[in-house]
């Protein structure tokens, strides 16, 4: 497992003095801490711009909250938390939304070989689900959250959570072999030499 991109080092002073309000503090902690949330924001959200606004609307409240921090938990986990549930209540905000992408079918495929294509191809895959459906898989999957955590978070039971988990890893299954099988048909087409194989 690779560390979260949200264990960066968080100064005891700094945070003492933005919780005191000190706004050069909460400057320097959002810049610290606003390319990652994002990051995580963006996992979850389709739109970039609702992305940012979900990531604004975190920092919001974690300033909000800021003074009542204890330290029970480490910040990165408290405002990845917060990251978390800002874009949760974004989905809810606004109206399923359909990719013309993943409808149209023409989406690049890539190679097996290259790491950053295989993680485009991730990031498409994630794509093809419902918002609430690639909350769940990023939350479990990737982020380490029980299904008791996101269905508090998401206002559903646990039975619901582990469900949809199931649904939606069956339907990345699925399209990941048609993705493979689509990249094979390309390779032989582009190459006469493979059909011999």
């Amino acid at each position: 497992m690779t560390e979260s991109i949200f264990l960066l080092k968080l100064e005891k002073r700094l945070l003492r003095d933005a919780q005191q309000g000190d706004q050069l503090a909460c400057e320097k902690i959002y810049r610290l801490y606003a390319s990652p949330a994002y990051s995580l924001a963006r996992r979850m959200l389709t739109c970039p711009e609702h992305a940012k606004e979900a990531t604004q609307d975190a920092f919001v409240s974690a300033f909000r909250q800021l003074s009542r921090f204890q330290g029970e938990v480490p910040f990165w986990a408290w405002l990845k938390r917060i990251v978390s549930n800002a874009s949760i209540d974004m989905i809810r905000r606004r109206k399923p939304e359909v990719s013309l992408d993943a409808m149209s079918g023409d989406a690049h495929h890539p190679s097996e070989d290259d790491g950053a294509e295989n993680q485009l191809l991730l990031e498409q895959l994630l794509l093809s689900l419902s918002d609430e459906d690639r909350v769940i898989v990023w939350l479990h999957d990737v982020e380490g959250y029980k299904h008791r955590e996101i269905a508090s978070q998401l206002g559903r039971s646990v039975s619901y959570s582990k469900t949809r988990l199931s649904r939606a890893r069956a339907k990345l299954l699925c399209h990941a072999d048609i993705s493979n099988k689509e990249n094979t048909a390309d390779q032989h087409r582009l190459n006469p030499a493979l059909k011999a194989t």
